[in-house]
């Protein structure tokens, strides 16, 4: 099912509108790093990857692909093979096309390990 399979897009979406518009006040923590900690239960380290994973992805999807990283491990480890410059979607994109095209050509599954 796709909404199961790209949860962590949906999720790292949720987690930087809490961040950005401190939605987490509303429920009655003072920082985000309280909110992470306390009230999910995970550190803020893993909350801010999941995030990165989710907007490596939106770039993606805004960019036309219509396959993604199956889970938030692809796309944070798509992420990181990407330099912080100010092309990134560009650089993202092509890096993304990349393992699609190495993927398929050597009919092998995408993993983390792949790209």
């Amino acid at each position: 099912m796709l909404a199961d399979r790209y949860a962590y897009i949906k999720e790292g979406m949720a987690l930087r509108a809490f961040q950005i518009y401190k939605l987490y006040e509303n429920l009655g923590f003072k920082t985000f790093k309280q909110y992470c900690v306390k009230g999910l239960k995970k550190s803020v380290y893993y909350v801010k990857q999941v995030i990165k994973a989710a907007q490596t992805s939106w770039n993606l999807i805004l960019q036309g692909f219509t396959e993604l990283p199956d889970n938030e491990s692809q796309a944070t480890r798509l992420a990181t093979s990407v330099s912080q410059v100010s092309e990134e979607v560009d650089k993202t994109t092509s890096c993304w096309q990349e393992v699609l095209d190495k993927a398929k050509d050597q009919s092998k599954p995408i993993t983390g390990k792949l790209g």
